[in-house]
């Protein structure tokens, strides 16, 4: 019997929804499909039966057959990049017989997409594939990861969740009522590294089955080695569980694998790498075989004055990116005069009774005060940003360049999303192109910083920095000649000289 999760009523349309699609979907026959299904590679876009604007990217093992039901994962990406996900997951799925479907339509920023996304997938593979209903997963990156745990959360169809760069929905807490098993994962670079380390005591404290890995990488889906633990981890808790039987020899192999990965870490005097190897292989692998030796591996670990070090390090760099992201807001909107980043220019202020405001006044004491801030600000977000920067493009981890990696991307994407709040859905052009603005400064060795900027400039009717920001998008490595050639905002700067020299500049030899 399908519920709600209480705990969900700020995402109630999904769950609602969600339910009575998967009960209207229960009675239908998983081989209605009129074509047969490719196996062992990857199809970018197969088209739903019942909603032709929906689609998703799949992956069938080689060996699949409809003669048996079998463990699916739904990827949510939050940019609607279907193939990506599947990309990353699909050696696991191979290896370990998984089909795997990532939507082409769900994204950040859009909650009715997603539950139009999920239901159109779950009626479709019920349609063409034998899909077993017991082992159900959900897999998300950063809004994504959200998503896929506000799905899990709403029904009883999840046997567990693969979180990548980001936690649970805004608002909403692990609790008791978590009925699935959670992989979390975060890139040591990434700017949610914070959120999804501290899950971990979150999910502790309620019992949630869960564990959680980090890799060498930023916010980004999780390389195929990583994913792969995932997609194990979830087998184990299959075979814990019930819904898959013992297999003695695979637990003996996975054993055998996590422990040679520690012992690495061990030789290496990586000693707080091994000791969550051990600690995480000591939960994943009880009541599955004898885990004393890892245990006491842990307790050893623990007190050595490395981990201990490391632990202390790690806590440290989570303390300086807050301080630090907290430090840069405060100067930005010292530097615009006390308004929000998404708030327009005013051409004046006023006091409440309509007079103009003093700090209006280049005469003004109160004015050149407020002036004298603003321009200091200004000067110390330079300094800020260039100093990330260079910590950022250092060629060997330190917790110096890990700190500015976070801040850095964190400020870009934010940046980057309003931004495009503001030019798409709001309209305010010189917003947009302020937000940007900034996007280029804390990151602008990034291509799409400048194009977004380009799109603003142009749409705020100003061709000569459209041009100039265009430009720079190609100098930068923007090469896709179709997205510059159908962008509706340079529509005015088709007949420019300029425009027309950076086509062929972006697309040689075309």
């Amino acid at each position: 019997m399908f519920h709600v999760n209480r705990q969900l009523q700020v995402l109630i349309a999904i769950g609602r929804t969600f339910i009575f699609v998967m009960l209207a979907s229960a009675a239908v026959s998983s081989q209605s499909a009129s074509q047969s299904p490719v196996k062992g590679e990857i199809i970018p876009s197969v088209v739903c039966a019942d909603n032709r604007e929906q689609s998703y990217a799949l992956y069938l093992p080689s060996n699949y057959t409809p003669e048996k039901p079998w463990p699916i994962l739904f990827a949510l990406d939050p940019g609607a990049h279907g193939k990506t996900p599947v990309e990353h997951f699909k050696d696991a799925a191979e290896q370990y017989g998984w089909i795997v479907v990532g939507s082409n339509q769900s994204r950040n920023g859009a909650r009715e997409h997603t539950t139009e996304a999920v239901n159109a997938m779950w009626r479709d593979v019920h349609q063409r594939f034998s899909i077993d209903d017991r082992r159900v997963y959900f897999a998300g990156l950063s809004g994504g990861a959200r998503a896929a745990v506000a799905v899990a959360l709403s029904c009883d169809c999840a046997a567990g969740v693969i979180g990548a760069g980001a936690g649970f929905p805004i608002g909403v807490a692990p609790s008791a009522a978590v009925h699935f098993a959670y992989f979390g994962l975060a890139g040591i670079d990434d700017f949610n590294f914070p959120e999804v380390k501290t899950l971990e005591e979150a999910l502790a404290k309620a019992g949630v089955n869960h564990e959680l890995k980090v890799f060498a990488g930023r916010h980004e889906w999780p390389p195929a080695d990583a994913a792969t633990e995932a997609i194990e981890w979830m087998e184990l808790q299959a075979m814990r569980n019930g819904p898959r039987a013992r297999d003695e020899k695979l637990i003996a192999l996975l054993w055998e694998k996590r422990m040679a990965e520690a012992h690495k870490f061990e030789a290496a005097g990586q000693f707080y790498d091994a000791y969550q190897v051990y600690d995480a292989a000591a939960k994943a692998f009880k009541s599955l075989r004898d885990v004393a030796a890892a245990e006491r591996q842990v307790v050893s670990l623990a007190a050595k004055a490395e981990v201990k070090t490391a632990q202390r390090n790690e806590a440290r760099e989570i303390k300086k990116q807050r301080d630090l992201e907290s430090q840069i807001y405060h100067l930005l909107q010292t530097q615009d005069g006390g308004a929000s980043l998404s708030d327009e220019e005013a051409p004046s202020r006023s006091t409440a009774s309509g007079m103009p405001d003093p700090r209006g006044n280049a005469n003004s004491d109160v004015g050149d005060l407020d002036n004298d801030l603003k321009r200091s600000a200004k000067g110390e977000l330079r300094t800020i940003f260039s100093d990330l920067h260079k910590a950022a493009s250092a060629a060997s981890d330190s917790s110096e360049r890990r700190v500015a990696r976070r801040v850095t991307s964190g400020l870009y994407i934010n940046f980057i999303e309003r931004g495009i709040n503001l030019l798409e859905t709001q309209k305010r052009y010189a917003a947009a192109a302020r937000s940007f603005e900034l996007a280029t400064e804390v990151s602008p060795e990034r291509a799409g910083g400048f194009y977004y900027l380009a799109v603003a400039y142009a749409s705020n009717s100003d061709r000569k920095k459209s041009l100039a920001a265009l430009k720079t998008a190609v100098e930068k490595g923007l090469t896709d000649i179709e997205l510059i050639k159908t962008t509706p905002a340079f529509e005015s700067l088709r007949k420019e000289p300029a425009y027309q020299e950076l086509i062929k500049k972006a697309a040689p030899g075309q």
